[in-house]
């Protein structure tokens, strides 16, 4: 386990075959899959618990002026937040745990916020004078002085909050498990993840080990000098690979399970044996010790977001903000 420096800043806040890379796929055979946005918000199983999915609504032609949450199984859905006159948008939802948290772009300035969904409450996150005061207030990426550095945890009951972070334009990642003393996964260190980060949601934790995706990306243009790409935006074309690997805080191993070839087969969700991949309007979920897969269903939005509930895989088109599909990764 090789050890790096501390990091000088404050942190805040499925149809595939083969156990790593069983899809012999190229771009050319999806050209109308091209300029489609598939993102994964939150990577299951999980420990939310809740049974809500929480996404951004319009408002009278208005994009991301309300927060709805969807029950699972009702498939109700109501509203929970909406923005003032005097306030522009809201700007992404992130999950951590049962509690999702939401900023608002506003005049003078953001506005930070958590929805807990167990109770229904909507709590300020932030102190009189702006400054974020929730500590788990999912930051996503700080600049140390040199580089954009993403930034993401997991909690955990037996290890605590561990934390992977990783420089914009360097291939390495590194956890920690004290947010002092970061340290190189080992294993872990491609050239087609330069300039790829870490996601909030990209991370899980089951059986005493963390699992993640990580999603290698191609951006020509100005995001990739300064910044991280929003995942949110990036398209089919713009992504290499994903990868789909666990991480053992006991012992600091790593351990890659599973790896697409492109970007037109994206690893979407993740329960016990079987990791789920959607390629080609096509979920599947694919067994990562006997290499069977089985085909799910096929989705006509070209836009997707996934996002795992539990064990429950949420299907949402973002541009009909609708939940299209709730699948269970238990059965």
């Amino acid at each position: 386990m090789k050890k790096a420096m501390p990091l000088p800043f404050i942190v805040m806040a499925m149809l595939l075959t083969g156990c790593t890379s069983g899809d012999n796929s190229s771009k050319d055979e999806y050209p109308a899959w091209d300029h489609c946005r598939i993102y994964l918000q939150q990577l299951g199983e999980n420990a939310n618990d809740s049974g809500h999915f929480v996404y951004e609504k319009s408002v009278d032609g208005h994009l991301h002026g309300a927060l709805e949450v969807y029950d699972i199984a009702s498939g109700e859905s109501t509203e929970i937040f909406r923005i003032s006159p005097e306030e522009k948008y809201i700007d992404g939802v992130y999950y951590v745990g049962d509690d999702v948290f939401f900023s608002v772009e506003a005049s003078e300035g953001k506005k930070y916020f958590k929805y807990r969904s167990k109770s229904g409450e909507i709590e300020n996150c932030q102190s009189d004078t702006g400054e974020i005061v929730d500590p788990d207030w999912p930051l996503y990426s700080v600049d140390d002085g040199t580089a954009a550095v993403a930034y993401a945890y997991v909690n955990t009951p037996e290890y605590g909050k561990v934390t992977f972070t990783k420089h914009l334009n360097d291939s390495r990642y590194y956890y920690s498990s004290d947010e002092q003393s970061f340290y190189e996964m080992t294993g872990l260190t491609d050239k087609n993840y330069d300039e790829s980060g870490i996601e909030w949601g990209n991370l899980s934790y089951s059986n005493g080990k963390v699992y993640g995706v990580l999603t290698a990306v191609r951006i020509k243009s100005k995001s990739s000098k300064n910044a991280f790409a929003d995942m949110k935006d990036v398209t089919t074309e713009q992504v290499k690979k994903d990868l789909l690997f666990s991480f053992d805080p006991a012992t600091g191993k790593y351990e890659k399970l599973y790896e697409t070839k492109n970007g037109y087969s994206r690893i979407v969700g993740f329960h016990d044996d079987c990791v789920y991949i959607f390629k080609n309007g096509n979920l599947s979920r694919v067994s990562l010790s006997s290499q069977e897969s089985e085909s799910i269903c096929d989705l006509d939005p070209r836009d997707v977001t996934f996002s795992c509930i539990g064990t429950k895989l949420v299907i949402f088109d973002p541009n009909t903000e609708e939940v299209v599909k709730v699948v269970s990764m238990a059965d």
